[in-house]
């Protein structure tokens, strides 16, 4: 199961639950992380979502173990031995920021490299005409990589549509390539059977 990951409004990105379970025993991940996976409504704290997690050690308070004792002085009068306690400020807890699950925590994918190949091979061989022999099997090869690289279970990659319009473009000229022939070899024969009726 991959889950998003994200922490005081940052996406920390997409990870799977046994990395997740040890990051939380080494410190990496802290049970107050929020996560979200597909199914889910909605973010949760990390230690609603995987229960199973061992508990994580709190962190020990900085606030003074007693409170910080200071003289007070009043105009006109003498240094008093009279000493007010003077507690240390709460610590300011700042609210999580609001997550959305479907642009939080994913970050940005990459394109495989087979998908612009498949792409920019395709667009020579329409354009060029001639050198689409020697690129439209290698760009036909490049982009079923690309696409079987983008739809593996837990790939990372993105660019379906590139690598799709480079499949198109190598077949396209592949496919006009198999009907010149198949209209050249057509006219051929035609011509040949008119000669045995002169």
């Amino acid at each position: 199961m991959q889950y998003h990951l994200g922490r005081d409004g940052s996406p920390l990105g997409e990870f799977p639950e046994a990395e997740i379970l040890s990051g939380l025993t080494t410190g990496r991940f802290l049970g107050s992380d929020l996560a979200w996976c597909a199914g889910m409504p909605d973010w949760k704290p990390l230690s609603e979502v995987l229960p199973q997690a061992a508990p994580l050690p709190v962190a020990p308070s900085t606030a003074p173990s007693s409170p910080t004792v200071v003289e007070v002085l009043r105009p006109g009068s003498a240094p008093s031995p009279a000493v007010l306690p003077y507690p240390a400020p709460p610590a300011q807890s700042w609210p999580a920021q609001a997550y959305s699950p479907t642009h939080v925590g994913t970050g940005a994918r990459p394109t495989p490299g087979t998908a612009i190949a498949s792409l920019v091979l395709g667009i020579i061989s329409l354009v060029t005409c001639s050198l689409g022999v020697l690129l439209v099997i290698p760009g036909l090869i490049c982009g079923h990589i690309a696409l079987n690289q983008i739809k593996a279970p837990g790939a990372r990659y993105e660019g379906r549509t590139l690598a799709m319009t480079g499949l198109i473009l190598n077949y396209i000229w592949l496919g006009a390539v198999v009907l010149g022939v198949i209209v050249i070899l057509a006219f051929g024969l035609l011509g040949a059977i008119l000669e045995q009726f002169n």
